[in-house]
């Protein structure tokens, strides 16, 4: 497939609050849509109208579920079964033609943390969508659960990583925060280790400094206990410009997540020159390597102490950032597959 054909693309990500899965789909776009590829994002009537990388075609009358089995597939056989690139998971299970990225298998492996039907379509719905799509996945540990999971054989499995979605020159000069703080990026499920880290920041010796925890619930997930102190600052509703600001502001960065396919704000962290403190998984150190600090969220004590140390050290952080997790990189590597 040349850079001059039309790619189409399962568009319902415009439609959903913006998470890690969501910032993928969005920058795979802009990076494809920057090589000079023609993009033709079908999307339903709620989608967001301000994206600028492609071409928006609104069809169908339904949202959700029912507008991505039923509608969509029925309008590509209308318009001759075009190959179509599925950035989030799920893909119509009617279509033959589908390409997914699959971002992690965590609602396999912790049901629980997810609301029942939410859990209960996914682990229906995916086993299906394996069998018969091609298959990319954002790391080598999400890469790895896929082949061991559904007896996938590893070379058809296409590794096509996160990159940073938005530009250091975009951010507000007019946000509001408290300094010094210390920043969190996540949404309000029980994986991203929120409650550990709140309980954490509460013991660790940083009397004058704030913790920001960015993120939303949904009704997805299986919600946390918030605990709202005057020190811990919850953000749900941010714009990119915001977002930005708030990484260009803290001190810190910290991921406690106790499961993640890719690990998007380490990323977005050291793209911003910051230190991070994350949870010791095997796919942090895989990405990550020694770019990143590592800590056990589920020891209080352990995480609490290597929160102070690491708020308390340098804070400029001169390891080079990892070129090579880049949506940029991860488009190219798409095209030359589907050339292929």
């Amino acid at each position: 497939m040349n850079n001059d054909k039309i790619l189409w693309i399962n568009g319902k990500f415009l439609s959903a609050p913006v998470t890690g899965v969501q910032r993928f789909a969005r920058g795979m776009c802009k990076a494809l849509h920057e090589k000079g590829c023609q993009l033709k994002i079908l999307v339903n009537r709620d989608h967001d109208r301000e994206f600028e990388y492609g071409e928006l075609v609104e069809i169908g009358k339904q949202k959700g579920v029912l507008w991505e089995q039923v509608e969509l597939p029925r309008y590509l056989k209308r318009c001759g079964n075009p190959f179509l690139l599925n950035f989030c998971n799920v893909a119509p299970l009617i279509y033959s033609r589908n390409f997914i990225v699959i971002h992690d298998l965590a609602v396999f492996d912790h049901p629980e943390w997810f609301s029942k039907r939410f859990s209960f379509w996914y682990r229906w719905i995916i086993p299906k969508l394996v069998k018969k799509s091609q298959l990319a996945t954002v790391s080598g540990f999400s890469k790895t659960a896929l082949v061991n999971k559904f007896n996938l054989v590893s070379k058809d499995i296409l590794v096509l990583p996160n990159g940073v979605y938005f530009d250091k020159s975009n951010f507000d000069e007019n946000i509001s925060v408290e300094s010094p703080y210390i920043l969190a990026v996540g949404s309000h499920s029980p994986r991203k280790g929120l409650g550990q880290l709140i309980k954490a920041f509460s013991k660790a010796d940083l009397p004058n400094v704030n913790l920001y925890i960015v993120g939303s619930g949904s009704h997805h997930f299986s919600g946390i206990e918030k605990l709202n102190t005057e020190r811990i600052k919850w953000v749900e509703v941010i714009n990119d410009a915001k977002l930005c600001s708030l990484y260009r502001g803290c001190k810190v960065v910290v991921q406690p997540s106790f499961y993640e396919g890719f690990g998007l704000p380490i990323l977005e962290g050291l793209f911003f020159k910051k230190q991070v403190l994350a949870n010791d998984l095997a796919v942090f150190r895989e990405l990550f390597g020694n770019s990143i600090k590592y800590t056990n969220t589920l020891d209080t004590e352990v995480f609490s102490k290597d929160l102070t140390d690491i708020y308390y050290s340098d804070n400029k952080n001169t390891i080079p950032f990892p070129e090579h997790l880049s949506f940029d990189k991860s488009a190219s590597k798409l095209l030359q597959n589907l050339n292929n």
